[in-house]
């Protein structure tokens, strides 16, 4: 008996060979689905904890406000955030806000070690809420003021308002005139 000759013989992969390539590949993207929605969930879970403390400090403001007759006169961002007169977070600090409220959660680290990471907007010392004709901006995420730094809250910024609301916004510096 004559042997055709068609190459070397090779053993076909058992079916078995594919099961195990297949349950593989199943479980890794399996753990990259989830470590997606992990990575989401946190971001959501930062801007919204980031808009809650923006919120704390609205109420610290017009608790200033009641007490004193118009709103502090404060720094653009304090040198010194921690120490400076002219910082909110100085300013603000018989109100009981905690330290972890001048701090956005998505925040990259080193604008955390300043301990502030938001702007405050100067055309508002030593006014009055009630006074004012329009509603302005009144606290920014400090990554705003450059487009080289990343967006802290998946392509959005929080920015605080005299109305007491927070927004997300794509693009503050093209909407929050006098940064």
């Amino acid at each position: 008996m004559k042997r055709l000759s068609r190459g070397p013989l090779v053993n076909p992969p058992s079916r078995s060979g594919h099961a195990v390539i297949k349950l593989a590949a199943t479980v890794v993207l399996m753990f990259l689905l989830i470590g997606g929605i992990y990575y989401l969930l946190m971001q959501i879970s930062g801007a919204v904890r980031c808009g809650e403390q923006l919120r704390r400090i609205f109420q610290a403001l017009e608790l200033y406000e009641m007490t004193h007759g118009a709103l502090p006169r404060l720094a653009f961002f304090p040198d010194e955030p921690m120490t400076d007169a002219d910082s909110l977070r100085v300013v603000l600090e018989a109100y009981g806000l905690d330290s972890e409220v001048w701090i956005c959660p998505s925040s990259h680290p080193a604008i955390a070690q300043t301990g502030m990471s938001y702007v405050w907007n100067t055309r508002l010392n030593g006014r009055n809420l009630r006074d004012l004709a329009e509603r302005q901006w009144m606290l920014v995420e400090i990554n705003a003021l450059s487009p080289d730094v990343p967006t802290p809250h998946l392509g959005y910024y929080n920015v605080l308002y005299t109305d007491g609301k927070v927004e997300r916004i794509r693009d503050p510096l093209s909407k929050l005139r006098g940064l």
